[in-house]
């Protein structure tokens, strides 16, 4: 009470009740309180706020007044005591703790009596009118009312009746749209009405089976919500709180005019943020809204924000608690009211996943399996079940396993215990992924076995039966429990924890997305059992799945003309694997007569190929082969023979050559790219599109299988590229890559075993020697154990292979006195050193192969012998044990002699062996040497590096044409060049197998978060709750790949799309003379302009359409140009959207400005949002401009949209660096400030204010001068006030950077097209590229995704001339080619085609199709014509490479608009 008293004469609550009262929001003009339209919501605040996942936003007009005061509030309690916020709590949430007493509701069914009747609600505020299914009446599959049978009205309207009442204003009705182009999802939403009393018409024959159903909320209900939402958003929650002030986004300033109060506003924010809220008050909370979900009946529209309210009191009570993971250390009995509702919460949960998958398409991408939005369109979770999902989620991460003594102690009530065992199998944390493929089984598993035992006639015990045979679930595993164990404890009648597999599976990815993002210690064990997963996949070698042998090249070729097709068509297709092409040559005779021969080039051919054969046959390997590798071009050398000058030496390719591809996934590509390679085609007499039924033996290309061996009569080639990997060209001796490979190979086995050995074992040998029993240790990190398994014949066994390796290349062990007293130890003693480090270990093992170690073993043996005492006795022992084999040891020498040995009789057993071992082809690990090197070099990777990888990912990817998932581990490297540039310089000094273990890691993210994760997750709260999981993936929005976005992205709008295929598309016409010879200043007669008054009263539902695909494909409106015969829509639209980006440009609209720092000649040509008051016309064009970036984005169609960095971030909700973006945006003022900043004395600030004489004013950026404070043009800088005027400076450019009344307009009308929170995933870099797409043609994507038509063929002379005149154009030119080809600037540099796909799965406008002209006159005279709807050129076939060209510049720079087809 004394608390209560104290607290009361601080602290007014009826003030702050009456304030909330006042702030409640009106409701809109069709009765509602949630705008569900542009044209009817009163700001573009009240759109947004549905999207929010906040109540409080819904129902106040302005929360941020609210949240202000209450701020205020919650800091004098929290400052004098966890006793007052407690009391605070109580008086603010009041009618929480008395519900449902406040909370009335009524239940009307749908009958065949017709019902009228006003239904009042004394003191509510507002009313939730709803459906349910009546569990009585019949389910009914078809709908046959053809008009609502249910009409809610209230007295709110804005008619009067001549009574002078209010005339009923119709608000909703059931069903709401009963035409056939109607969602059926849309038909039964609630809706919320701002008033107390509604009048009802209800009643129709048949009856529905629906129960109408109205909840009022009173006053308290909404001030209580708003009160814990700012309780729960402070930030400083126990250790955490350093880190995630650095990570969670918040709206620092506010823009009203007056930097006084930007000032207090700013520090009163900062002031709450350090305001420590006790764990006790958080508990408190936690039980209030706990205890309302138990005893109150409320609508799904409003138990689902409560979900994410109570999520988010979870979480932050449990960083709380310094860290602490466990809140709840016990959920057994007795249970508390709100504890027993967590548990029942799982079971909803499950019977809600149930109920919505039933139906659900299941199926197989390239990411993996998946069901719903996971693998197509089809199947989107309800709201209801996001929210269940989230708070089920919070509270896994709060709770601790559940074991059998957790559920030991006295019986629970029937509800508890019922609850308790359907969330058993829920409230686990999963301790490994390992077992994820074994899970998939278990379900089946199950089945048939409980199959098997009802058929079977001995009867089996009944409490067997719900758990599965032989190996227990992951869940029980975990926990250390068995099913029998628990399911003796506690009553498990329904307990399946199979079927919450996919729960585990969101809860494993969850923690792992928490411990890379915030690094939390929670998610530690299985973050590293997935890298321990992601390094077991890369044990297997991938290396020969790149490899393509081509066979059939015509020997009188010039090696440099052959390696410049074969890199031609590589770079079509990725490029090649570290630029490494190998063309084998060898040395002919050839005589003067046929080499000088030319009317008959075949004679010199055949006579090549002859003698070709014969070289073959005769010359060893080490002689005769010589490689053009590494990128050294090689010519063909002639020397005159001094005995015979009639013939002539000549270098001539073997017809063979090995190439090592950039990704597998392009070898077919390739494969049909080097078929039409005319320099390796010219001799053949094969027509071009049969180049593939040709005989392997004239040209092939052949793929290279796990054993390294490819078709029969390419072996030889592909076991000289082997052996030339290995060996010097000119002596037997291995190549010093090789040699450092070997060598740490060698040393493995040594390093290995000494880590599992407890003590530092001595010896008087400096060189390491390997027993057999070393080399035979199956220990983690032993590559010698490796080595030896893969090099060995299929006839020998291992054992007899290591035995022949140290019989013929190993050395004697020499024993001693003490050897022979200690024979068992002898071989570890020799083996291993003193007390050297390990580095120093590998360096004496790497000398060891220059010096004799076979002397120094022998010098050591006698030393030795001359202390031994009874060297007589010892002596004759080995002459009676004559038949006993004497041990041998490898040394590094007797190991690289083996290997080089090896490698002239067979190198694909050594390189099987090595890429066994985790190398690859360049002697570069591929792989970590065993999983625990990869967790510790995992433990290394900062959030950084990971965005720094993940956009290396993005770009070679796009360079690749390939989706992320289609990227083998392996295949990522980074250049040298690469890793200089600013952007990866974070990864710099990162080891090559760090590096794919930690896009293997990634990858396996991503694929988890597209087919699985992402259609789980309500993405909304992501900027209202800063413990959700949506602002858990908003913060790691750059650990996720580009492609995964976008496919992703593009599920959800073909899901979110409203308009059906049957309905008519809008349609606009515009005149394009309208604006010619007007005034340039006025905007009436733009193209934006005219097409805003005709869509300004389409809704914005008839805009939403699928993503543009085919052909024909659909967009948002048509476009018909006055005077214009177009066929199709595609090229009026896309001609559309380009104008629109010019016109947008223009000052008169004051929509966009230039950067202040293109003046100085940096960002040239960029914009940036106009800042500036918002009138109500410029609210209405930025809301129409919204949705055109949301219509671009569902037609995909870049826009050529020059915008500063910034302008997408604010877009995406990205926060602005004070200092980099200033920079770039207003390098003037960034410089002006510094120069303040940089002063260290009085003098010197007068100095550099000697001629300005500077006032607390400041120019805006459109040029108008403003005080920074009241009356600042009277206050002048000084030394004492500098710091005050610089930060006044910062906040006034910062303010306008982020525009954000503007931002919200624009948002506002993307909101009204797409699902706005899609974009809290997206970094500023995917919006620009998936919105503008790239400024520069890629021309070899461009020619990956052409056609030729009728007749035409890529080797004809004028298409030839085609490709070449564009590769001579500039960036510039190729652009306007494109405008003048398909009316878009910009193309995209994606297609679902890079999936894997079929090639036919083009986005518009791909393919571009090339067919001849129509006529027949002479193809000189005539010019190119263009079909724009349709990306069709009908080129003629001109004489030369000059008319082409000069035909193609006359038509993109004479015809700038062709709207000719």
């Amino acid at each position: 009470m004394a608390a209560s008293t104290a607290l009361l004469q601080e602290l007014d609550v009826q003030n702050l009740q009456l304030l909330s009262n006042e702030l409640l929001s009106p409701p809109q003009s069709h009765g509602c309180v949630v705008a569900s339209s542009l044209l009817t919501s009163l700001s573009p605040g009240q759109c947004l706020a549905p999207n929010t996942c906040s109540l409080a936003n819904v129902f106040y007009s302005d929360i941020k007044r609210l949240k202000r005061e209450l701020q205020v509030a919650i800091f004098r309690a929290a400052n004098q005591g966890e006793d007052y916020v407690i009391e605070l709590t109580n008086q603010i949430c009041i009618s929480l703790q008395i519900a449902p007493e406040m909370f009335q509701v009524e239940e009307l069914p749908i009958t065949e009596v017709k019902v009228s009747t006003d239904v009042f609600f004394p003191g509510a505020a507002f009313l939730v009118v709803s459906c349910k299914a009546d569990p009585k009446a019949a389910k009914k599959e078809t709908s046959p009312y053809k008009s609502p049978w249910a009409r809610i009205f209230t007295y709110t309207g804005h008619r009067v009746k001549k009574t002078g009442q209010s005339a009923k204003q119709e608000v909703m009705c059931f069903p709401r749209n009963v035409s056939s182009c109607s969602i059926a999802s849309d038909q039964f939403a609630p809706v919320i009405i701002p008033t107390d009393r509604v009048h009802i018409r209800v009643g129709v024959s048949p009856p529905p089976g629906i129960i109408l159903t109205i909840h009022a909320f009173p006053p308290q209900f909404p001030l209580a919500l708003a009160y814990i939402e700012t309780l729960t958003s402070q930030k400083k929650a126990g250790i955490l709180a350093s880190r995630t002030q650095a990570i969670e986004m918040e709206e620092l300033f506010e823009c009203d005019g007056h930097g006084l109060e930007i000032k207090e506003d700013t520090a009163m924010r900062k002031y709450f943020e350090n305001v420590p809220i006790t764990p006790g008050a958080l508990a408190h909370v936690h039980e209030l809204i706990g205890g309302y979900l138990w005893r109150t009946d409320m609508p799904a529209v409003i138990k689902e924000h409560v979900f994410h309210l109570l999520a988010q009191t979870l979480r932050v009570l449990r960083y709380s608690k310094a860290g602490d993971c466990v809140i709840f250390p016990m959920l057994g009995s007795p249970l508390t009211p709100s504890l027993s509702l967590l548990l029942q919460l799982h079971s909803e949960l499950r019977r809600m996943y149930e109920e919505e998958t039933k139906t659900w398409p299941s199926g197989t991408t390239c990411s993996g399996p998946g069901i719903g939005l996971g693998i197509g369109e089809q199947g989107r979770f309800s709201t209801y079940f996001h929210s269940l999902l989230e708070v089920c989620l919070a509270i896994a991460e709060v709770t601790p396993p559940i074991t059998s003594t957790s559920l030991l102690g006295p019986t629970s009530g029937a509800a508890a215990s019922s609850s308790a065992s359907d969330g058993l199998a829920m409230l686990h944390v999963p301790t490994s992924p390992k077992s994820a493929g074994k899970r998939k089984k278990l379900k089946a598993k199950r089945d048939r076995d409980r199959g098997s035992t009802r058929r079977s006639s001995s009867p089996k015990p009944p409490d067997n039966e719900s758990a599965p045979p032989g190996a227990p679930p992951p869940v029980q595993s975990a926990s250390g429990s068995s099913a029998g164990s628990s399911s003796s404890s506690v009553s498990i009648p329904s307990a399946k924890p199979e079927d919450m597999l996919w729960f585990h599976r969101a809860l494993t990815v969850a923690q792992i997305l928490r411990h890379l993002t915030y690094g939390d210690m929670q998610g530690e064990a299985v973050t590293n059992d997935a890298i321990s997963d992601a390094s077991q996949g890369l044990n297997t070698p991938t290396a020969h799945t790149r490899l393509a042998v081509i066979s059939g090249i015509p020997a009188d070729l010039d090696p440099g003309v052959v390696k410049l097709a074969i890199q031609g068509a590589c770079n079509t297709n990725g490029g090649v694997f570290k630029d490494e092409i190998y063309i084998p040559v060898t040395e002919l005779e050839v005589t003067q007569e046929e080499k000088t021969r030319e009317d008959k080039p075949r004679d010199l051919e055949t006579s090549v190929e002859a003698q070709l054969a014969d070289a073959s046959r005769e010359e060893t390997a080490a002689q005769s082969d010589a490689a053009v590798t590494d990128g050294a071009s090689t010519a063909a050398e002639v020397a005159t023979s001094s005995d015979n000058q009639s013939s002539v030496k000549a270098k001539c390719i073997k017809g063979c050559a090995v190439v090592e591809l950039r990704v597998k996934s392009k070898f077919e590509n390739f494969r049909k790219s080097l078929f039409k390679s005319k320099p390796l085609n010219a001799g053949l007499t094969y027509d071009p599109e049969e180049l593939v039924e040709m005989p392997d033996e004239m040209f092939s290309i052949s793929p290279v299988n796990q054993t390294l061996f490819s078709e029969p009569h390419t072996n030889d080639v592909l076991e000289g590229y082997f052996r030339n990997k290995l060996l010097m060209e000119n002596s037997f001796s291995l190549k010093d890559d090789a040699m450092l490979a070997l060598t740490e190979i060698f040393h493995s086995c040594f390093i290995s075993e000494q880590g599992l050995s407890l003590s530092d074992p001595k010896t008087e040998s400096g060189y390491i020697c390997l027993s057999r029993e070393q080399i035979m240790l199956c220990t983690p990190g032993n590559m010698m154990h490796n080595f030896f398994t893969n090099i060995r014949s299929p006839k020998k066994t291992f054992v007899e292979q290591v035995a022949h390796v140290l019989r013929r290349f190993g050395i004697t062990k020499m024993e001693d006195k003490e050897d022979s007293a200690t024979p068992g130890k002898s071989s570890r003693r020799l083996s291993k050193k003193g007390s050297k480090t390990s580095k120093e270990k590998l360096a004496m093992g790497a000398s060891g192969g220059k010096v004799s170690s076979r002397e120094k073993k022998v010098k050591e043996s006698s030393e030795k012998s001359e202390k031994d005492s009874t060297t007589s006795e010892a002596s004759a022992k080995p002459v009676k044990e004559s038949p006993r084999e004497e041990e041998k040891l490898l040394t590094l020498e007797g190991f690289l002699q083996f290997v080089v040995e090896k490698a002239k009789q067979d190198a694909r057993a050594v390189w099987r062996a090595l890429l066994a071992c985790g190398y690859d082809l360049h002697f570069d690990r591929c792989c970590c040497i065993d999983a625990t090197q990869g967790q510790q070099m995992s433990k290394q990777w900062t959030l950084d590096m990971d965005f720094a990888l993940v956009q290396h990912i993005n770009s070679l990817c796009r360079h690749l044409a390939i989706s992320p998932s289609r990227l083998h581990p392996h295949e990522v490297y980074l250049t040298e060049a690469e890793l200089s540039s600013p952007a990866y310089s974070c990864l710099q000094g990162v080891p090559g197998e760090s590096i794919k273990l930690r896009f293997a890691l990634l990858q396996s993210l991503n694929n988890s978060l597209e087919t699985f994760f992402l259609p789980l997750v309500d993405l909304r709260p992501h900027s209202t709750f800063s413990r959700s999981t949506a602002a858990l993936l908003s913060k790691a929005r750059g650990l996720i790949f580009y492609d995964t976005k976008m496919v992703f992205l593009n599920r959800v709008l073909n899901a979110t799309a409203r308009r059906k295929p049957d309905q008519a598309a809008p349609e606009i016409t515009l005149d394009p003379l309208e604006h010619v010879g007007v005034d340039k200043k006025s905007i009436f007669h733009f193209v934006l302009c005219q097409a805003l008054r005709q869509l300004s009263h389409v809704p914005s539902s008839q805009l939403c359409v699928r993503i543009a695909s085919g052909g024909d494909p659909t967009y948002s409106f048509n476009v018909r140009m006055v005077g214009e015969e177009v066929h199709g829509t595609s090229g009026s639209f896309r001609h559309f959207l380009w104008q629109v980006a010019r016109e947008l440009e223009h000052p008169g609209l004051e929509i966009l400005i230039l950067c202040a720092s293109s003046a100085s000649s940096r960002n040239k040509g960029k914009y940036i949002m106009r800042p500036g008051t918002v009138t109500f016309s410029i609210e209405k064009m930025l809301e129409f401009i919204g949705q055109l970036f949301g219509i671009t984005v569902r037609a995909d169609i870049p826009m050529g949209l020059d915008f500063l960095s910034l302008f997408w971030k604010n877009l995406v909700g990205y926060p602005l660096d004070p200092v980099t973006d200033l920079q770039e945006a207003d390098i003037l003022t960034y410089n002006y400030i510094k120069k303040f900043e940089m002063t260290e004395s009085d003098a010197e600030l007068q100095a550099l204010c000697a001629d300005t004489y500077p006032r607390f004013t400041y120019p805006t950026l459109s040029g108008d001068e403003i005080e920074l404070i009241p009356n600042g043009r009277n206050v002048f800088v000084n030394w004492d006030n500098r710091q005050q005027y610089v930060d006044a400076v910062r906040e006034l450019r910062m303010t306008e950077l982020q525009c954000t009344h503007r931002m919200t307009a624009l948002v506002a009308g993307m909101a009204s097209v797409l699902p706005i929170q899609v974009l809290s995933l997206m970094t500023p870099q995917d919006l620009e590229l998936r919105m503008c797409g790239m400024p520069q043609v890629d021309l070899d994507f461009l020619k990956a995704h052409t056609m030729y038509q009728v007749g035409l063929m890529e080797s004809d002379k004028h298409i030839e001339y085609f490709w070449e005149s564009l590769e001579s154009f500039s960036q510039e030119d190729l652009c306007k080619f494109i405008k003048f080809a398909c009316n878009q600037e910009r193309i995209p540099q994606t297609c679902p085609c890079q999936d894997g796909g079929a090639d036919t799965a083009h986005v518009p406008p791909y393919p571009m199709k090339i067919a001849p002209p129509d006529g027949t006159d002479s193809a000189d005279t005539r010019h190119v014509r263009v079909e724009t709807c349709m990306f069709m050129i009908k080129l003629p076939q001109y004489s030369s490479l000059e008319v082409m060209k000069a035909k193609l510049l006359y038509a993109i720079h004479c015809r700038e608009d062709p709207l000719s087809g």
